[in-house]
């Protein structure tokens, strides 16, 4: 797990332990590549390797077109894309190297698929492949 807000990564890891599990949480700036590779660095120095990878990370505020930024929709597009294609790259790399190999699952939306009224930026942004 790493998301950027500490407090509520705290408490997701008790409660994976509080049930037997086993978790590794690092607070990391998933816009930041360089962090991303240190997340997956820091996975495979603590267990080994990386079997599975679920990337979850985006927003989809409602908002007007009338009444948003450039920079707020470039925030947008980033947080929805920018952060599955930080993560990509070190995991590839990572799993190739191992004789299992692994799985890697992406998270996705209708929206991308149709338009939804007021989400337009996140809409936009799901209709972007990754590589």
């Amino acid at each position: 797990m790493a998301p950027r807000r500490a407090p509520e990564l705290a408490s997701v890891a008790e409660a994976v332990l509080a049930v037997g599990g086993t978790c590794l949480d690092i607070v990391a700036d998933a816009l930041d590549p360089q962090a991303a590779a240190e997340v997956v660095a820091s996975a495979v120095t603590t267990f080994g390797s990386v079997g599975i990878a679920l990337l979850n990370a985006g927003q989809g505020p409602d908002i007007s077109m009338d009444d948003v930024s450039t920079d707020h929709l470039s925030r947008i597009m980033e947080l929805n894309y920018d952060v599955v294609v930080n993560y990509l790259n070190p995991l590839i790399t990572q799993m190739k190297s191992q004789p299992d190999g692994g799985l890697i699952a992406h998270t996705n939306s209708l929206a991308g698929l149709m338009g939804i009224p007021r989400h337009g930026p996140y809409s936009a942004a799901r209709q972007r492949r990754v590589p």
